[in-house]
């Protein structure tokens, strides 16, 4: 099973203030209805934020719309201060390079970039159900391994 490192090689006090990062790409595609394969969305790679405080995935709103992402429901969510955001949910795909994984997703759509240094999508507890994740703060390592 593939092992990725998602630390950052700048060490635990970096990692403890920017924590760990997995470069993903993120598009829509609508004749992708594959469960292999790639999709046709674009190919910058961008840092997502691994959050295991986060129980759903989230892509920053204007991204999403840059996107062209279609869009749908709306949802009530409540950050870690608990202040009530009214979000939308935006489908998309999600591919993952290094474990040669597309996701058909939906995220919710929030303004990470305004809280959130460089960060553009937060991966959440929803995705993270797919593999295990390795945490070493000592030495400033975090490890994601697919696990099926």
């Amino acid at each position: 099973m593939p092992r990725v490192r998602c630390g950052l090689p700048n060490g635990r006090d970096y990692l403890a203030r920017i924590g760990p990062r997995l470069d993903v790409q993120v598009g829509f595609d609508p004749r992708f209805h594959q469960p292999v394969g790639r999709p046709n969305i674009p190919d910058d790679r961008r840092g997502a934020l691994i959050d295991t405080g986060a129980s759903t995935s989230c892509i920053d709103e204007d991204l999403a719309e840059r996107l062209g992402l279609p869009s749908h429901e709306r949802d009530s969510l409540r950050g870690v201060v608990g202040e009530p955001y009214d979000s939308r949910r935006f489908t998309a795909h999600l591919y993952l390079p290094d474990f040669a994984h597309v996701y058909h997703w939906a995220f919710s759509g929030l303004p990470l970039q305004d809280r959130l240094r460089d960060c553009q999508l937060l991966i959440g507890r929803d995705l993270l159900v797919f593999y295990r994740l390795e945490y070493d703060g000592p030495t400033g390592t975090v490890h994601l391994e697919s696990v099926g």
